[in-house]
């Protein structure tokens, strides 16, 4: 959600990131679904701590 909105373009609010780097452009829709994607499989690919500690066992 942060990431959709520094780079969304409207009329009634334009993020940092579209303002400065882009020249008004509205990549928020596509940056939100990359940036939700990664997160998510950054989270995916995190070693469960439980199933670790039962393997041990």
């Amino acid at each position: 959600m942060a990431f959709s909105a520094l780079t969304s373009n409207t009329p009634y609010f334009q993020g940092t990131i579209s303002a400065n780097w882009l020249n008004g452009g509205d990549i928020s829709a596509i940056g939100g679904f990359l940036m939700g994607a990664l997160v998510y499989w950054l989270l995916c690919s995190m070693p469960d701590q439980r199933a670790a500690a039962k393997v041990a066992q």
